[in-house]
């Protein structure tokens, strides 16, 4: 109490910390015969206590009914409490396992997760917290890799304490698909009907067709064709007789497998007639 207490000193200041949230304040009269109340009830009452200033009245009644007050100023401090109790993923889960005194952590998720809510829950109720700045209630986006998180408590006399997550989101898992939906020649068919399962198929072509377009479609967007080792739009030329096609389908994770149309054959000529015909005179 500042300053000391002297009978004559009518109003006094104290301070207190956060943590003091009541207490008691005892007067002694000079006259066994007066009464005092402090802030109108007994003595004995326990004073509560709020964060900032409190005025605290002890009024003394002497025997003849006069009467004489004396005041305290009591100041608590603010709390300065800025940790958490708690703290929550909406998607996947933290590592270590939440502490109040541990700072760091990482968590991760799977690459369809984009966005998670991060909640964090303060010891102290007048301490508030944001998310990357934010209000908690702001999803988070997330990119591929890694994302920090940051958690910053405010406590009540305005000191701060921050609590970082690592959040990994995984990449896309490369497609093992190495197969085609459709496969169509420019020129004749396929025998049999394609059907994505079958890798080995027969064609036959007039003689007239000296080369064809063989277009592979791909069943995922990601893996690639290539026939006889050139781009799908390169034409194959064709001999008279067999020619084998080989259409090689790489997937996104590098795994390949292979259609054959093993015997496209082109017809033989069936032309037997002259371009020209001429005689030479005898001698």
């Amino acid at each position: 109490m500042s300053p000391g207490f002297a009978s004559g000193t009518q109003a006094y200041t104290a301070s207190v910390p956060n943590s003091v949230s009541t207490f008691t304040v005892t007067p002694t009269t000079n006259d066994a015969n007066a009464t005092a109340t402090v802030n109108g009830a007994s003595a004995a009452t326990p004073v509560t206590l709020t964060v900032g200033s409190n005025t605290v009245t002890v009024q003394v009644t002497a025997q003849d009914g006069t009467t004489q007050s004396y005041t305290v100023a009591v100041t608590r401090a603010a709390s300065s409490d800025a940790t958490l109790s708690a703290l929550t993923l909406s998607q996947g889960s933290l590592s270590p396992n939440f502490a109040s005194g541990t700072q760091a952590y990482t968590a991760s998720v799977a690459h369809s997760v984009s966005s998670l809510i991060v909640t964090p829950t303060t010891n102290d109720a007048n301490a508030t917290a944001t998310v990357n700045g934010a209000s908690a209630a702001t999803p988070v986006t997330l990119t591929v890799g890694s994302n920090t998180v940051t958690v910053q408590v405010t406590a009540q006399d305005g000191s701060t304490q921050s609590y970082t997550v690592t959040v990994t989101r995984a990449a896309v898992s490369a497609s093992s698909d190495a197969t085609l939906s459709a496969l169509a020649l420019s020129q004749g068919s396929l025998s049999p009907n394609f059907v994505s399962g079958t890798l080995a198929y027969t064609a036959l072509v007039p003689n007239s067709v000296s080369s064809l377009i063989v277009t592979p479609t791909t069943n995922d967007a990601n893996a690639t064709a290539t026939v006889n080792g050139a781009s799908a739009a390169t034409p194959v030329t064709l001999t008279v007789g067999s020619n084998t096609v080989t259409v090689q389908v790489t997937a996104q994770d590098g795994s390949t497998q292979s259609y054959t149309v093993a015997n496209v054959t082109r017809a033989a000529s069936s032309h037997a007639t002259l371009s020209a015909l001429t005689l030479s005179r005898a001698v």
